[in-house]
């Protein structure tokens, strides 16, 4: 019984722990929330998923109405804060979506990168 507890107590200690691709994944996360902090006014929430040298990230943008943005900007702090973490990054998708209350989401933005 002492055995199988602690066989449950390692694989429970491993199903939560953080990769290195999820480490990173945050770091990016946290400093685009503060490199776009200026840039967009809105609720936003980021998520960025990394699988070999291909990068996705996601912009959720909360917002009723359409919103206005620069996306050049937001580009450009896409580019640096990939760069800063993943040089050998090949592949950087960027979607910016409208997170609308009622109805389905809208994409205003996708663009490989």
């Amino acid at each position: 019984m002492k055995r199988l507890l602690l066989i449950f107590a390692i694989l429970s200690v491993f199903s939560f722990a953080k990769g290195p691709q999820d480490i990173i994944e945050d770091k990016i996360e946290n400093q685009l929330r503060v490199d776009l902090s200026n840039v967009i006014d809105y609720k936003v929430d980021y998520d960025v998923d990394i699988y070999s040298d291909r990068v996705n990230v996601e912009i959720e943008i909360d917002s009723f109405k359409e919103p206005t943005l620069n996306y050049s900007k937001i580009i450009d702090s896409v580019l640096k804060a990939i760069k800063n973490n993943i040089p050998e990054a090949k592949d950087i998708n960027l979607v910016v979506k409208q997170d609308k209350d009622i109805g389905e989401d809208k994409i205003l933005f996708n663009k490989n990168i």
